[in-house]
């Protein structure tokens, strides 16, 4: 394969295409999902203007209907098969529709990508000063909305609401509601 694809409610918001710079870079081993929380606020929320609260914690993360597509590895050699199997599996990950980024899905994975992207090293000059990584799809349009440094000049990152406010008195607010 030479694509990754990554969708969100059907939705593409990145494609990393194999390209020749990358060298032995591009996936070719067994991939995983993986998923971390970690603090970022020193560096990811306008320069550190934002702190992690740590009373709220712990953090927690999941997904709902994930959905893992590939083409199968072995489970002991954690390389791909190389039997009849794995070529029906291929051929069915190739022409799957997720597998081809029409020119529709292109412009929604811009459009999500213009309202929900607050930073990308693709245009990351300060810490990545030797350019932009190969599998970057550099778009003139795109660059022009993100800071010499990646991080957004369009999307601003809001506060969430916390759950219950502190200071109600009880009594007050909305009244619970059973059924029987």
């Amino acid at each position: 394969m030479n694509l990754c694809s990554f969708y969100v409610d059907d939705t593409p918001i990145r494609e990393v295409i194999r390209h020749p710079d990358m060298g032995g870079d591009f996936p070719a081993k067994p991939m995983a999902v993986y998923a971390t929380i970690w603090d970022g606020s020193a560096w990811a929320t306008d320069g550190g203007k934002y702190k992690v609260n740590y009373k709220y914690a712990p953090f927690a993360s999941d997904f709902s209907e994930l959905a893992v597509v590939g083409s199968r590895a072995d489970p002991v050699l954690r390389v791909p098969r190389r039997d009849g199997a794995a070529h029906q599996d291929l051929l069915a990950l190739m022409t799957a529709d997720y597998a081809v980024v029409t020119p529709r899905k292109r412009a929604a994975m811009r459009a999500f990508r213009a309202r929900q992207m607050t930073y990308t090293v693709c245009y990351d000059a300060v810490r990545y000063a030797d350019g932009p990584f190969p599998e970057c799809d550099n778009s003139d349009e795109e660059r022009e909305s993100f800071s010499a440094w990646g991080e957004s000049k369009t999307v601003v990152m809001r506060p969430r609401a916390r759950g219950r406010r502190r200071g109600r008195k009880a009594g007050r607010g909305r009244a619970g509601v059973s059924s029987s």
